[in-house]
C-alpha cells in the first residue's frame, strides 16, 4: 500500500511539473516576443 501511495505522490507531482514546465515555456515565448 504503500508503494502505491508513493506512485501516487510521483504521479501528481509529474503533473505539476508538466504544467509548470508548460507555463514556464508559454512565458518565455511571450517573452522572446
Amino acid at each position: 500500500m504503500s508503494l502505491n501511495t508513493g506512485h501516487e505522490d510521483v504521479t501528481g507531482l509529474s503533473q505539476m511539473a508538466e504544467e509548470l514546465r508548460s507555463e514556464a515555456t508559454g512565458f518565455l515565448a511571450e517573452m522572446r516576443r
